[in-house]
């Protein structure tokens, strides 16, 4: 096997990028046979070119894929060079596409169509076709993104196959003449040009997926006059499933009603759209899984999702109204809600959101019961965001033993949070963070509202027993923060930023011996000038591996 190894790796011309991908694919080959039939196909590129070899090589790994991947990498060739793919989208996409098959869950435990579909993406990554960019919080890949060769293969391949066509000014130039049979259109701006007029959707009447991208450098700011969708081009594509609108700009900034048509559609994002007004056509989405309506506006949102009994994923405005409560007592599939806020929706007293995952709860100070009520009926929640007013947290006993992420933004809370959240059995993961608001509501300043408002922070022996990550982040207020021995056993990451009144590190850090890192950012001189070499608290961090220190003016 050695020997095949390295005759093989003569043929890759020297490019890593094939070397790796030819690793990737005989990492899933266990016998001296198959390593032979491998080099076998190799063998037979040795007629072409250099570049096409390498090309071939590639072919090679994509023809080995097992049939429920490849699809899945083909998806991939809609997004432009250098994009880093947020996976939580992609892996919707799949799923309104149908590549991730439900009959493919239970493994001794009930996994979601999510996991199995963070399987799939383990599995291109395994196979070195996909690159990891960034890795989530709890050990999950973040965002991915692809090797310029990979994805030009993809494109290659997708298009061969009449998988994908992708669009750009260009192209509109330079027609393809089989579009009655797209099924999946990528919509790539690469300029401010307005064209998205010049396309003649009724001549795609099988399209499946409609992705609307912003590639680097656009994607971290609104492009202005582009996308000026006077008319609804929605009744024109019937069979749609997957409709990616991220960052979109309207004309008249309504959704049109016509989007009502889109009866077979599974996912839906207008996430960072200038859209203003939300229709309530939206109801007939019936087969709906994912919406996100993270749009930039303060919109009106109708009580339609009572009727969308699918719905897995539903993402809010940030700031949204209501004419009357949104009835949710039919979303037995959800598991992912996001901005909610508890005043405006109603939920059965009876019913539990058994499969929620994911909540970030939106709360004001007149809504303390209904926030309590809301995490009380959500069993299995792992990763739970609390911001805005929040005078109190729940108890402990109300929280879900599963919960692995906190993010505390802007409640100020009165009380010492640590009492109640070091109770948590499962909690590996702790944010305090402030939010930004308007001083006043006629006002245009900007001020932090602290997560916690109070002057001391006792964390007890034995608490927090699971605890890995910790962030002290604006909390203005805090003047001492006490560690007993025997806290926080499991803390590998401490990051401490903008306390401005915290005079110095708790004592007993000196014990934990699991912290690989301690970042102090934008913390007074007094407080870092301690924990340098010779300071009197040195020797509380120094068995700490990475002392990272971000200097301060102040």
């Amino acid at each position: 096997m050695e020997k095949f190894g390295k005759e093989m790796i003569g043929y890759c011309g020297g490019l890593p990028l094939a070397i790796t991908v030819l690793g990737g694919l005989l990492a899933a080959k266990q016998t001296q046979e198959e390593w032979e039939d491998v080099l076998r196909h190799i063998k037979s590129y040795l007629h072409v070119e250099q570049n096409l070899r390498v090309n071939k090589v590639l072919a090679l790994s994509y023809n080995n894929l097992p049939c429920h991947l490849k699809p899945c990498f083909l998806y991939l060739g809609h997004f432009p060079e250098d994009f880093e793919i947020l996976t939580k989208e992609l892996i919707r996409m799949w799923m309104g596409e149908g590549f991730v098959s439900e009959i493919q869950h239970n493994r001794g435990r009930e996994d979601t169509m999510d996991d199995v579909g963070h399987r799939y993406l383990r599995e291109l990554v395994q196979r070195c076709m996909v690159l990891v960019g960034k890795m989530g919080s709890l050990g999950r890949i973040k965002t991915c993104r692809m090797h310029d060769l990979m994805r030009d293969f993809c494109v290659s391949k997708a298009q061969e196959e009449n998988f994908l066509h992708i669009t750009n000014v260009l192209s509109l130039k330079r027609r393809e003449a089989q579009n009655g049979k797209v099924r999946r259109l990528a919509i790539i701006l690469e300029s401010n040009d307005n064209y998205i007029t010049g396309i003649k959707f009724s001549e795609y009447p099988y399209l499946r997926s409609l992705l609307y991208l912003l590639p680097s450098p656009y994607e971290n700011y609104c492009i202005q006059s582009f996308s000026d969708f006077k008319e609804s081009r929605f009744k024109k594509f019937k069979l749609v499933r997957v409709l990616h609108l991220e960052s979109f700009r309207k004309h008249g900034r309504k959704l049109p009603k016509d989007i009502g048509c889109l009866i077979h559609l599974r996912y839906l994002s207008l996430k960072n759209s200038n859209i203003n007004k939300v229709s309530s056509s939206i109801g007939n989405l019936r087969c709906l899984e994912t919406l996100d309506l993270r749009i930039s506006s303060k919109p009106r949102v109708p009580n339609v999702f009572k009727y969308m009994k699918q719905l897995k994923h539903l993402y809010l405005p940030c700031s949204y109204r209501v004419c009357c409560k949104l009835e949710l007592g039919n979303l037995s599939y959800l598991q992912t809600l996001v901005n909610v806020q508890p005043k405006t929706i109603q939920i059965p007293t009876w019913f539990k959101l058994n499969r929620l995952r994911v909540l970030k709860v939106s709360n004001d100070k007149q809504a303390q019961d209904a926030i309590q009520m809301l995490i009380s009926r959500c069993p299995l929640i792992e990763k739970l965001h609390l911001y805005k007013h929040l005078k109190k947290l729940p108890e402990a006993h109300q929280f879900s033993p599963n919960l692995a992420k906190l993010t505390l933004s802007g409640t100020k809370l009165e009380e010492d949070p640590v009492e109640t959240l070091e109770k948590l059995p499962n909690l590996k993961i702790l944010c305090f963070r402030h939010e930004l608001e308007k001083e006043s509501p006629d006002s245009n300043q900007l001020v932090g509202r602290a997560s916690f408002n109070g002057k001391n922070m006792v964390c007890s022996e034995r608490g927090f027993p699971l605890l890995q990550s910790l962030l002290l982040s604006h909390l203005y207020y805090l003047e001492e923060w006490r560690v007993e021995q025997g806290a926080m056993p499991s803390l590998c990451h401490l990051e401490i930023e903008f306390c401005g009144g915290l005079k110095m590190i708790p004592d007993g850090l000196r014990f934990i011996t699991t912290l690989q890192e301690l970042k102090i950012k934008n913390m007074t001189k007094s407080f870092t000038d301690r924990l340098h070499e010779g300071g009197p608290d040195f020797d509380k961090v120094k068995h700490v591996p990475s002392l990272v220190f971000q200097k301060c003016d102040y």
